[in-house]
């Protein structure tokens, strides 16, 4: 959806609501895609939420969690999801990897910018190609964040 569409939405409530029913539509949210939990249950929205309350270790920590939930650090756990990367899930976990490493960078930590970037580096060469094309303008701003770093111990 285009901002401009967004920005409609919001000015005029009356056309909101018709994009609320049947579309389950939310102009308050950020994001319009589907509420996905991990095979534990656990929702990936406290991983944007522990972000944007500037909590980024515990972010760090949550972006972890779902690596090992999906198998994405190379062990597939129990009840994983099936083919994660090649489904909307592995968009939304690189997604996360790349916003929290601009976070990252924003805030001054420059340790866990380069550890977040790393996995999400390994994440864009394993989610499908559509979605990694559709995440290329934040990966670009991420990768460039990362570059103009100090390097570590200077």
């Amino acid at each position: 959806m285009t901002d401009r569409v967004l920005e409609l939405l919001r000015a005029r409530p009356d056309l909101a609501e018709l994009a609320a029913f049947p579309f389950d539509f939310d102009v308050s949210r950020a994001y319009h895609v589907e509420t996905v939990h991990l095979a534990s249950g656990a929702s990936l929205e406290p991983i944007r939420l522990e972000r944007h309350k500037g909590d980024l270790a515990a972010a760090g920590w949550a972006l972890e969690r779902a690596r090992a939930a999906v198998g994405a650090d190379g062990a597939t756990p129990e009840g994983a999801v099936h083919r994660w990367h090649r489904r909307g899930l592995g968009r939304l976990i690189t997604e996360q990897h790349l916003e929290l490493t601009l976070a990252a960078v924003e805030a001054g930590d420059a340790e866990l910018a380069r550890v977040t970037m790393a996995h999400g580096r390994l994440l864009l060469d394993t989610i499908g190609k559509k979605s990694a094309k559709a995440l290329n303008r934040l990966s670009t701003r991420a990768k460039w964040a990362v570059a103009g770093l100090r390097p570590p111990g200077a």
